[in-house]
């Protein structure tokens, strides 16, 4: 055999003296010769041998390289990357077997953990040639090899596929055979290819193009299989990728409705125009979630038996360890995650280093070629959403309920962790403290991240415990069920009733529950998911495509677009049927920079996100009767989620838009007394705490700016005395000088919102002083020379007319803001992009403007200021025709919620249509924090 190659060829003779080449050739030579060409014997031997050894230096060099450091240092040899010679002289040190059993020695961890990998990796390769030997009959029926007798087709060539080792260190092969046929040898049985295969068969009749060749051939026999190696290829053809992603997007729709996950880049080739797929264990799943009927549960359930739960498309979770995108549909570009993993420094020197670098991803098989280009899924969005939508008729037929019926029993891989997360713990099992100290081993495996609080203490004992097992043999922890069964078991043992719901059972509630969903609600969350594909070059996204553009926004004018944008919310929405009648939620993105998931389990419900579409719906049904029954539904699905939601609202209670606060906004025209006494008292808490936001957007003002709003209009009664209101207001008030990180103009979190705030608590509590305070810190602001260079609300022009407006009204002052003042503002906040797409949202885009320009028109009468906002939103709607859009967020083109969603966009339009010409009277307008115009 020829010696292996490896990358620290100084630390050779240790490897060796762990796997010498006699380990192979007496365990495998005898069995490799019956299957093996002779001519290629020596290679495979060789091949096998390789792989030991560099499995070995993987796991040791960390360690390796601290006993050469301890080495140099005894012999008194300096540290120096220029010369190698206390490096040469190490090798011969570790040329004696005595020397590194007395490493060993040191390392009872690595030597109890390597001799078990090294017997396992062994057996492993045992068990496959002899698979091979027995398994020609089987194999040829199946059409994985050619007719003729056993013995014609020989092994030329072995590798391991570098897959995740899993009970006890087994892993997927590659075989090919003198015929040049590849074979990939899987140590499972492959009774989920059939079950997936058969699905394929049932669907074709409702598809454009055949499935068939989405999964490659393959034969179970007894407890293992074999599989047709998929080899990735390029498309030819320029008709082909149409096709392509027309398949890609009919799994998507099969997929998400069984439950199936973990379909990341490793388990997906693209061969040709058929993506293919190669690992089927993970097509069903069970389920922790006990079937309480809620609103809350519904949403959870149809996240997760969705596509947003496949990994077939991307999804981004900052709270999650993996910040790449690993989904199957294929990145074409190489990613560059904040994890790091050791590396080898100066490895030929005497100052070899262990040092780290962060993980890079560039995914290749999964990624779909025409010729040498890479093909981007947002390209083909409308070939995709094609195949999705014709394979919903099979979803929604009975033939997916007949094949489950067929395949009672089947075996599921259980996903409780990413695999990335064990990858991470395994990695640091090879730093030499955890390698030297058997309960320092334990601690570190310890650390893996607890499960969810509804586990059992028992049943989460019992995952440790093989986890812990798994871990310390170098294996990535492998959990299993069946079909038809709620336990979670591994090889070596079983915990009964782990689950609530068996995976066949799951599969048909993610059945019925996709198949009731709209069309539209579909692309819907094709479009939230690959927008992340989305670079932020590229602001307009999937807007050409978007369930809220084409047809509807061709067909929108100023004021009346918002009856639409109501009928596509509510055709998004998920329903419950609650004690008191139909309750909906949604399911849905955010934006950014909230720690929130590309899509989230409609548990984000403050007037900010999803809370705001009650609103919207509730106004809009106020002017058309045939939304009562969506708005309805709506406010109820609200109350049932605060039910279940309350407690995270409170941990910001001060925040009119994100927090508990924000009911006030939410529902404006109620104070509940209950709800407020809640929030005041937890904002005294996170006041004397020191973790109180003081911003307008996200601090006691603004609930405060509200609640002095139905003082003074007397538009619900605010359960609060005069001493109480005015401690509240003297807290606010204690807040105006300490924003001074944020720029002055910012109203939602720098000072101009506080002042903002300073002026209505003068006008509305008779303190004139505060007003005059406030109108002069402005003047002088103004006229500082620093000036927005922003547009919308948040903190560009349209902020600074309307919190102008009523701070100057409120002084007297209003002359000041006249003439070209307010011309230059005005014409400042509806300046538009010229040729690229528009902000709609109401944080940062046009529709604040459109409310900053309604609230101001009617602080300061001035009827034009109407006339202006209905002239923009016109152009708004022509440029949004012409070069597309996005909401808040470039790129994302679907997010429902108000601030930065299509709640707030179609509320705004509403405003529109309900601004009078008088400007005096009107509904109440969120970004001025108003019960009432």
């Amino acid at each position: 055999m020829t010696e292996p190659e490896v990358s620290i060829p100084a630390f050779r003779p240790f490897y060796l003296h762990l796997a010498p080449d006699r380990m192979v050739e007496d365990a495998l030579r005898e069995r490799i010769s019956k299957v093996t060409a002779p001519e290629h014997v020596e290679e495979v031997l060789s091949g096998i041998w390789l792989t030991l050894v560099i499995t070995i230096e993987d796991s040791s060099f960390r360690m390796l390289v601290g006993e050469f450091h301890a080495f140099r240092e005894e012999r008194g040899l300096p540290l120096s990357t220029e010369n190698d010679t206390a490096l040469q002289q190490f090798q011969r040190h570790l040329a004696d077997p005595g020397n590194c059993r007395e490493i060993l020695a040191k390392y009872p961890v690595y030597e109890e953990r390597f001799t078990t990998i090294l017997r396992n990796m062994l057996a492993a390769w045992a068990e496959m040639f002899t698979a091979y030997a027995e398994d020609g009959a089987a194999l040829r029926a199946a059409g994985l090899v050619a007719p003729g007798p056993d013995g014609e087709d020989p092994i030329v060539r072995a590798v391991a596929t570098g897959s995740d080792a899993h009970n006890d260190n087994r892993q997927v092969f590659i075989v090919r055979l003198a015929s040049g046929t590849r074979l990939a040898f899987k140590p499972r049985a492959l009774d989920s290819d059939r079950f997936v295969r058969e699905l394929y068969a049932a669907a074709d009749p409702h598809l454009a193009h055949s499935l068939e060749q989405c999964i490659p051939l393959s034969v179970t026999v007894g407890s293992h299989g074999w599989q047709q190696f998929a080899a990735p290829r390029a498309m030819t053809e320029p008709d082909e990728p149409a096709r392509y992603f027309y398949r890609f997007g009919a799994l998507c729709a099969i997929f998400s409705a069984i439950g199936a996950c973990d379909l990341h880049h490793e388990n997906l080739t693209a061969c040709g125009e058929h993506p293919c797929l190669l690992d089927t264990e993970t097509m069903l799943r069970a389920d922790i979630t006990s079937l309480e009927p809620s609103l809350a549960s519904t949403l959870t359930n149809q996240f997760k038996l969705s596509v947003v739960s496949t990994m077939l498309l991307p999804v981004a979770n900052p709270q999650s360890h993996i910040d790449i995108d690993l989904a199957g549909a294929g990145a074409t570009h190489a990613q560059q995650s904040k994890l790091k993993r050791p590396i080898v420094q100066d490895r030929e020197s005497d100052g070899i280093s262990v040092g780290w670098e962060h993980v890079v991803i560039e995914q290749s098989d999964n990624v779909p070629r025409l010729g040498d280009t890479r093909l981007s899924a947002v390209d083909h969005f409308e070939d995709i959403a094609s195949g999705y939508t014709d394979a919903l008729a099979f979803v929604r037929s009975d033939a997916v309920g007949k094949i489950l019926d067929a395949h009672q029993g089947l075996p599921v891989r259980t996903v409780l962790r990413p695999t990335m997360v064990y990858g991470r713990f395994l990695d640091a099992s090879s730093h030499p403290n955890y390698l030297s100290d058997p309960a320092e081993a334990k601690r570190l495996f310890g650390l893996v991240s607890r499960l969810p609080d509804t586990v059992a203490p028992e049943a989460a004992a019992f995952v440790a415990d093989q986890e812990h097992a798994a871990l310390n043999t170098g294996n990535v922890p492998l959990f299993l069920t069946w079909s038809d069964s709620v336990a979670l078991a591994t090889h070596r043992a079983s915990y009964p009733g782990y689950f609530e719901m068996t995976p066949d059972d799951a599969a048909r509630l993610g059945v019925s529950l996709n198949g009731d969903r709209s069309d539209r609600y579909h692309r819907f969350l094709l479009e939230e998911l690959l927008s992340e594909l989305i670079g932020d070059d590229d602001s307009a996204g999937l807007s050409s495509h978007s369930v809220f553009g084409r047809q509807a926004l061709a067909d929108a004018e100023a004021g009346g677009w918002w009856r639409s944008i109501a009928g596509t919310l509510s055709d998004l929405s998920v329903t419950h049927e609650g004690p008191d009648g139909t309750e909906s939620g949604w399911l849905g993105g955010i934006g950014p920079d909230r720690g929130a998931p590309t899509v989230t389990a409609g548990d984000f419900i403050s007037f900010h996100d999803l809370g705001g579409i009650a609103t919207f719906l509730g106004r809009a049904a106020r002017q058309d009767s045939t939304l009562g029954d969506a708005a309805r539904a709506a406010d109820r699905g609200l109350t049932s989620m605060l039910g279940f939601r309350d407690d995270f609202l409170l941990e910001t209670a001060e925040s009119a838009f994100t927090g508990a606060s924000s009911l006030l906004l939410t529902r404006p025209s109620e104070v509940d007394t209950d709800w407020l006494e809640r929030i005041l008292g937890r904002t005294a808490e996170r006041a004397a705490s020191g973790d109180l936001v003081t911003d307008l957007a996200n601090g006691p003002a603004g609930p405060l700016m509200v609640l002095l709003s139905h003082v003074e209009h007397g538009t619900a009664e605010v359960p609060l005395g005069a001493e109480r209101l005015g401690s509240l207001a003297d807290l606010v008030l204690s807040h105006r000088d300490g924003l001074d990180e944020a720029a002055w103009f910012d109203i939602a979190h720098g000072g101009l919102g506080l002042r903002w705030a300073t002026a209505r608590i003068g006008r509305v509590l008779g303190d004139p002083s505060l007003a005059r305070e406030a109108a002069d810190w402005l003047v002088a602001r103004s006229e500082s020379g620093e000036e927005t260079p922003h547009h919308g609300w948040c903190k560009g022009a349209a902020g600074m007319l309307l919190a102008s407006a009523e701070i100057l009204a409120s002084a007297g002052r209003q002359e000041w803001l006249t003439g070209r003042r307010l011309e230059a503002l005005v014409d400042s906040a509806t300046r538009l992009p010229a040729g690229r797409a528009v902000d709609l949202s109401v944080c940062h885009g046009s529709s604040g403007v459109v409310q900053s320009l309604i609230a101001t028109a009617r602080i300061l009468g001035d009827t034009s200021l109407l006339e202006r906002a209905h002239a923009y939103q016109e152009q708004v709607l022509g440029i949004a025709r012409a070069h597309g859009f996005f909401t808040g967020a470039r790129g994302r083109s679907s997010l429902p919620g108000y601030m930065l969603g299509w709640a707030g966009v179609g509320d705004t339009d509403l405003l529109l249509h309900n601004a009078s010409g008088t400007a005096s009277e009107g509904a109440p307008i969120p970004v001025a924090f108003t019960s009432k115009g």
